[in-house]
């Protein structure tokens, strides 16, 4: 099963439970090669390319085809999943997984870097709550998919299906893009 790499929210284990209804042997981790900073009004981090940068973070096991493709729904559609190489604090190398703000989306991030504790402090638990609900709508969305595809032999996406039952995704409603500005 595949590795993925985490570096911003998704690193604190209680947030990848709320994401995903699960949880997974981990480690901490770095990606050398990369850079995390804020995302321009946003509480969460981008992590991109950048030569001599090391970003730290946290190498799940064992996910799953379901629940990479719960994090594809999950993380916003500027990121992108790539394979990059991860070392451990006992030197090992592995291929991994991550969400990656590709070169052309650069311009979203701000020069500020991500800290964790603050995010800890300030925002994590209405944050956790939201990636609750994230993960009650995807899971949901999921399960209609599956029974429409079966009755009408047509292949629809979980934001088709989102727009069909409920309108905009719980998740999305109480998250604001969890900007800065929804806790101002």
């Amino acid at each position: 099963m595949p590795l993925v790499f985490t570096y911003g929210t998704l690193e604190i284990l209680e947030v990848m439970e709320a994401v995903t209804g699960q949880v997974f042997d981990s480690r901490e981790a770095t990606a050398m090669g990369f850079v995390r900073n804020l995302i321009q009004d946003c509480v969460y981090p981008g992590m991109s390319p950048a030569k001599g940068e090391t970003t730290s973070g946290r190498l799940y096991n064992g996910v799953d085809s379901r629940t990479l493709h719960i994090l594809d729904e999950f993380e916003d559609e500027v990121y992108s999943r790539q394979p990059i190489t991860v070392q451990t604090q006992e030197g090992e190398r592995f291929e991994a997984f991550s969400y990656i703000i590709p070169l052309e989306h650069r311009g979203i991030l701000t020069s500020q870097s991500w800290c964790r504790d603050y995010f800890i402090a300030h925002y994590l638990p209405e944050y956790v709550r939201s990636c609750r609900a994230f993960y009650q709508d995807i899971t949901s969305c999921l399960s209609n998919r599956f029974w429409f595809q079966i009755h009408n032999g047509k292949s629809v996406s979980s934001a088709e299906m989102r727009s069909v039952s409920q309108g905009a995704p719980l998740w999305r409603r109480g998250l604001g893009g969890f900007s800065n500005q929804f806790f101002l």
